[in-house]
């Protein structure tokens, strides 16, 4: 059973955070108006409704029991630290 580094106490699974890039269409909206003058606004919109695939830039592992950031990486969701963790040997797969 895998144990948290922070806390010590054993955990089952991982809280896992993954930053992804989103592409939008910035525009000029309609202009408000706030104590007689006129206010641009902008106007963000999804650029071509399909997501960015493999878009993570960064993740963030945490222990559920203390919530301590326990790793992180550039975003690689293959990376074999991640097994490592769970308690797996990525080389022998247990």
């Amino acid at each position: 059973m895998p144990t948290c580094p922070k806390c010590g106490q054993d955990y089952y699974h991982l809280k896992a955070f993954c930053l992804e890039e989103n592409r939008y269409e910035l525009s000029l909206g309609a202009d408000d108006k706030l104590e007689g003058k006129t206010i641009p606004t902008l106007e963000w919109s999804s650029y071509d409704r399909v997501p960015v695939e493999s878009s993570c830039v960064k993740i963030e592992v945490e222990c559920p029991n203390c919530e301590a950031v326990i790793y992180s990486n550039k975003g690689d969701s293959e990376d074999p630290e991640l097994l490592k963790l769970l308690g797996v040997n990525p080389t022998f797969g247990g």
